[in-house]
């Protein structure tokens, strides 16, 4: 489905001032935050927050120096 197809479906199924939660699941490095940046983009003029879930474990320095172990608590 094209990003233009998801804007339209998100703009169909939420109303003007409704509230709509969007979450964006995938492995590392897949476009996550560019696919959730450029989703906030194309629903503008809309109010949209982006949250990074990874900025609520540990900071990018520990994640990036513990590797492939950095989902282990």
């Amino acid at each position: 489905m094209s990003l233009e197809a998801v804007v339209a479906r998100l703009r169909a199924a939420v109303p003007d001032r409704g509230r709509a939660l969007v979450a964006v699941d995938g492995v590392g490095a897949s476009g996550k935050t560019t696919l959730a940046a450029r989703l906030a983009q194309c629903l503008g003029p809309r109010p949209v927050i982006v949250l990074h879930a990874d900025d609520f474990f540990h900071p990018s320095a520990v994640r990036h120096a513990r590797g492939r172990d950095s989902r282990r608590s």
